[in-house]
């Protein structure tokens, strides 16, 4: 029998992953409801399952954050996110340190400075991982990864870009409207994946209905 490796590299599987992260979908005992039916699982090594648990969590306070009208993502923040402050206060520190009062959609809020490496590479991640859940193989090459709510506050082209990842949200969204949004828990999580015969791929995902995340590879 061959031995089953991890989705990210060639290191035997040692467990299962959740893609994406088991921490971003609520408790039970937080909401009463069960937000973690069904998870995407995917067989992962150690650096890729516990040894990443840090970013994972810096992932999770950046999205529930960054989402406002949600009531699933407010009540991570009430809770799981608290939580994790409590435990480590550096989490808190990291992301509320250097924060900004801006307008957003003509409604006053508090906008905070993402380490835009990090979460990328958690993205990253997350796109392998539904990548080889879906074709059972994994995507070897580089992605690009964008997501229009990441606003840019500085330089003189700041608003021209800004404009420029709305509207490439806008139709990729219009693009993949034909395609099935994939997860049992589309409260939290979805995504639609188109992958072509030329080896083309495209992944829109939606975290806490209403932070949309894009995924293309690169040539």
């Amino acid at each position: 029998m061959e031995e089953q490796t991890c989705y990210m590299c060639e290191e035997k599987s040692i467990s299962n992953e959740h893609v994406p992260p088991k921490c971003i979908f609520p408790e039970v005992k937080d909401l009463g409801i069960d937000y973690r039916k069904s998870p995407i699982k995917v067989p992962s090594c150690d650096v890729h399952n516990m040894r990443k648990s840090k970013e994972d969590e810096y992932l999770m306070m950046v999205l529930t954050c960054s989402i406002t009208n949600n009531r699933v993502a407010m009540n991570q923040i009430q809770t799981k996110i608290l939580r994790a402050w409590e435990r480590n206060p550096k989490l808190a520190a990291l992301l509320l340190r250097i924060n900004k009062p801006i307008k957003s959609n003509g409604q006053s809020t508090l906008a905070f400075k993402v380490d835009i490496n990090r979460f990328n590479r958690s993205l990253d991640w997350i796109v392998r991982g539904l990548y080889f859940s879906q074709h059972k193989k994994k995507w070897v090459t580089k992605l690009r990864i964008e997501s229009p709510a990441m606003l840019f506050l500085e330089g003189s082209d700041a608003m021209q870009s800004n404009q420029i990842l709305k509207t490439m949200g806008a139709t990729v969204s219009q693009v993949l409207d034909d395609l099935p949004k994939i997860g049992e828990n589309p409260d939290v999580f979805w995504y639609q994946m188109l992958h072509n015969k030329k080896n083309e791929l495209l992944i829109n995902m939606m975290f806490f209905g209403g932070l949309q995340v894009l995924a293309s590879s690169q040539p």
